[in-house]
């Protein structure tokens, strides 16, 4: 690490520490616990609010949980959670791995991320009088085929980076503006997807249980960005396609994709080249399956505004 990167976690470790330390003086907690009968006896006005979260036990939540997925329109709800982010998994999951691959530092890739933290904190509160109303995802439809033109950004970008590289080896700071600027491009698009995303799931989550309305949503969502993750990268190397190359020609001699046949065809002297990169190809599936999914999945996501809010609770009044 750096003695920059030492200075700014030396500085933002002491800000935690310290604003930690004035909420735990300063802040008071109030104890909900207490139920409307036992406030009641402690002399308290009970407020009665049928808004008022459950306490429900490990069996009454799972119960509840169950419950959820039987309403009627859960179902493309749950698709659209679990499906959603296959368009971007490519690019999430393959693009840092790929940069490291190109020669850029791990630890200087990692600082970048530094850069977006004023996008990250400004994003929400700019996004936010969007998401507020009864239409929050609009801004989900908006940026969803946005975020697609960035992933191919992304691709475009990786395929020139290997040409900045300089005699050195290293990479000129113009590189990494470069990447900032895209990056902050793809956390916009993202940022507005999870914000209006969120924003939804709080309206629609039954007030009585709330805090297990909203976790199961959230959980779908994250499962939802990581299963395709992992699914692309299972997949990258067999649509990975490399050619023995004789030294000195550009004859093929046969292919080298797996360890075995790259180890061959070193030991012949010769030269395992990449011929179609698995990246670009799974970027661009993934790019044609989000089109797709978006077109699909356009008028459902419209539709699930128009559903009146009641058809989302589990305990109808």
């Amino acid at each position: 690490m750096s003695g920059g990167e030492e200075s700014f976690v030396f500085f933002w470790g002491w800000v935690f520490i310290i604003t930690t330390t004035l909420v735990l003086i300063f802040k008071k907690e109030v104890d909900h616990s207490q139920t409307p009968e036992s406030k009641e006896e402690n002399g308290e006005a009970g407020s009665g609010s049928e808004e008022d979260e459950m306490e429900l036990g490990i069996f009454d939540t799972y119960l509840v949980l169950l419950k959820i997925f039987k309403l009627k329109p859960m179902f493309w709800m749950v698709v659209v959670l679990l499906t959603g982010k296959f368009a971007f998994a490519a690019t999430d999951g393959i693009n840092g791995l790929k940069l490291i691959e190109m020669g850029i530092p791990k630890d200087t890739l990692a600082s970048l991320s530094v850069y977006l933290i004023p996008v990250q904190i400004l994003l929400p509160w700019f996004i936010g009088k969007y998401t507020s109303g009864p239409r929050p995802l609009n801004v989900f439809l908006w940026a969803y085929p946005y975020r697609i033109f960035v992933t191919g950004v992304f691709a475009g970008l990786l395929f020139y980076t290997p040409s900045f590289r300089l005699d050195s080896g290293e990479y000129p700071f113009s590189l990494y503006a470069l990447w900032v600027a895209a990056f902050c491009l793809y956390q916009i698009a993202s940022y507005c997807m999870f914000v209006s995303m969120m924003a939804f799931n709080a309206q629609i989550s039954d007030p009585k249980i709330g805090g297990t309305y909203m976790t199961l949503l959230n959980t779908l969502n994250n499962l939802g960005g990581n299963w395709p993750v992992t699914l692309v990268l299972s997949i990258t190397d067999k649509l990975t396609w490399k050619n023995c190359i004789a030294k000195g020609t550009s004859a093929i001699l046969h292919t080298c994709n797996t360890k075995e046949d790259a180890d061959t065809c070193a030991a012949g002297g010769d030269v395992c080249e990449m011929h179609i990169d698995g990246y670009y190809l799974g970027v661009a599936i993934c790019a044609a399956v989000g089109f797709l999914w978006y077109k699909l999945m356009f008028s459902k996501i419209k539709h699930f505004q128009k559903i009146p809010r009641k058809e989302w609770s589990v305990f109808k009044k």
